[in-house]
Parts: structure tokens; sequence; C-alpha cells
């Protein structure tokens, strides 16, 4: 993810934080191409005193708890934006891997980054007053049905 997300990351960010593991493999990566940026890296647990509207970008890595994106919805500038991994519980593998018992059923009162479908995603950012413009799949796709960035309406 890391990778993908540095090129993600908007060039002329003032701050950027990062909430999850990968955090701190970004910092480094991206600092090349911002060097005065600030890059902050946050935890579910963290509480930092951060002023509201100051942060130019939010970037979860998997870690996307309803209340934490809320919580740091706050932070960003009118313009800003959030950059989030979230797994999708509707893709085809999962569900192949769930039908052949690989797989643990995932349970409707989860709070962990083990995924969400479209719509629980769609209802989590609008919950936290922010609107969806892209999403873009990772991985690999069938030849047969290539999944370009989906802007949304």
């Amino acid at each position: 993810m890391t990778n993908h997300i540095i090129q993600l990351l908007p060039p002329d960010a003032q701050i950027v934080i990062t909430v999850g593991n990968n955090g701190d493999a970004i910092r480094p990566e991206y600092q090349r191409i911002n060097p005065q940026c600030q890059v902050l890296t946050i935890n579910e647990n963290d509480r930092p005193d951060i002023p509201p509207n100051t942060v130019d970008c939010l970037a979860f890595d998997g870690i996307i708890l309803p209340q934490l994106l809320a919580n740091c919805a706050v932070w960003l500038k009118p313009e800003g934006q959030v950059l989030a991994r979230i797994s999708n519980l509707q893709y085809w593998r999962y569900i192949v891997n769930l039908l052949r018992g690989s797989s643990g059923e995932p349970t409707r009162n989860r709070v962990s980054a083990d995924g969400f479908t479209l719509p629980e995603i769609k209802q989590i950012f609008a919950a936290a007053g922010l609107r969806i413009y892209e999403i873009q799949t990772l991985g690999s796709h069938s030849p047969l049905s290539p999944s370009p960035p989906t802007p949304l309406p």
C-alpha cells in the first residue's frame, strides 16, 4: 500500500496524518517529494491535540473505524482529502474463500479493519461528513473486467 498511497498524496500538502501501521514507511518516501510537509503517524488509540481545519490529507491503512474517521475528519481543511485502503467484503475472491471455508465469517457488528461492503463504506464516510469522490481497486483484476477509477456522484 505504501507506494500506492504516496502516489496519491497531494504533492503540496503541509500536514499529512497517517493512521495505521505503514505511516512510518510513508514518511521518508513522501518527504523526498515534499520535504516541507509534516507527516504525523497515529494509531487508533492515539488522541493527538490537532487543531480543526489544519490537515491537508488523512491516510488510513486498513484501520477505518467509523468513530475514528469522524474524529479525524474535523482536522481536515475544507479542501482536504482522505485516502483509505479498505478491504471489500464483496470482492469475489473473498466470497469464494468464504464458500470454501478458508476465511472466517465476518460479524455484522464488527468495528475492526476486516473490511466493509461498498454501501457500508459510503455510510461511514457520510456519517463523518465526508463525500467520496473516487474509488480505486488495488490488487489483481480479472482481464475480463478491468477496474479503472470510479468517480462517484
